[in-house]
């Protein structure tokens, strides 16, 4: 994969984060992904974005595994799994387990996709 590419998948997915953070500003508990068709729609958009952001990395690992090697942690890791059951499980997503990843773990993540990048594109 050529720098420039790896830098607009890194770059992508700081976005999808941003877009998932913007997003869940306001929701305060789960239940607010599920107590109406608008929080529905939210779960549903949060859920496509942290799947595209799985799905990135899991291309940076299968075309740059040496530099993806580098930073392979449980964050990482952890996004290509949630990525995998998105896809396969869909209809049992916890909308509590989609709160706490929005609310305690995207920043860890963010932090990380940012020391990639940097890497990168320097």
């Amino acid at each position: 994969m050529s720098n420039s590419l790896l830098c607009d998948k890194l770059q992508d997915i700081l976005e999808a984060i941003e877009i998932v953070q913007n997003r869940t500003v306001s929701i305060l508990t789960p239940d607010k992904f599920t107590d109406s068709d608008d929080g529905l729609v939210l779960f549903d958009s949060i859920l496509m974005r942290l799947q595209t952001i799985g799905e990135t990395l899991k291309s940076i690992e299968k075309s740059d595994s040496v530099f993806f090697a580098k930073f392979a942690d449980s964050d990482i890791e952890g996004a290509i799994k949630l990525r995998d059951i998105i896809s396969h499980h869909y209809a049992d997503i916890n909308p509590a387990i989609v709160f706490d990843i929005c609310k305690n773990h995207l920043d860890q993540l963010k932090s990380k996709i940012q020391t990639m990048l940097n890497e990168a594109c320097r």
